[in-house]
């Protein structure tokens, strides 16, 4: 399954400041390859009771199904609305 460049991809547009953050303290690397290790785990969870091809891959529509589980899991961001404002200032007005 290929995880990492769709990934990748669901990042910079739906939550591009973390996506350039990560980027620029050199995380991201750690932070793709831990996603990497969830999908997978997630994945086998999935696919255990599956009946298997002679190749160990999940027989369709198992294979399908469980990726499809796995980027709708994993590939959810948090919305990136504007920072709140410090509730301090306000009462400084």
């Amino acid at each position: 399954m290929e995880f990492q460049g769709p990934y990748l991809q669901a990042m910079r547009e739906q939550a591009p400041k973390m996506f350039n953050r990560l980027r620029r303290t050199g995380a991201l690397n750690a932070h793709v390859e831990q996603k990497l290790t969830e999908a997978s785990q997630l994945f086998d969870d999935l696919t255990a009771d599956a009946p298997k091809l002679p190749s160990g891959l999940p027989e369709q529509p198992h294979l399908r199904e469980a990726e499809e589980q796995v980027f709708a899991t994993l590939i959810e961001f948090p919305s990136e609305s504007p920072e709140p404002s410090d509730p301090l200032s306000k009462l400084a007005e």
